[in-house]
């Protein structure tokens, strides 16, 4: 989705309806993605920090594959 018009209507994973208003349409842009939630509404995430985000996880997961490779008595001595 590269854009939204006002007044669309999209739906929640518990089939309540929001309404996209003006400023949503105005600031939805390219590679942004849209969350529609029963309880918060509609969550605009900008492409921007969708990427920030990607990299963070990405980042954590590889570091916490890289920490199987590392033996008990590593990880007990970086403590002590």
């Amino acid at each position: 989705m590269n854009e939204l018009k006002q007044g669309t209507q999209i739906l929640a994973a518990d089939g309540q309806a929001f309404t996209v208003d003006a400023d949503l349409a105005r600031v939805f842009g390219p590679g942004d993605r849209l969350v529609a939630d029963g309880e918060a509404g509609l969550l605009h995430i900008p492409a921007a920090e969708l990427r920030t985000a990607t990299l963070a996880v990405d980042a954590a997961a590889a570091a916490f594959s890289d920490m199987a490779g590392v033996a008990d008595e590593a990880i007990i001595a970086f403590y002590d």
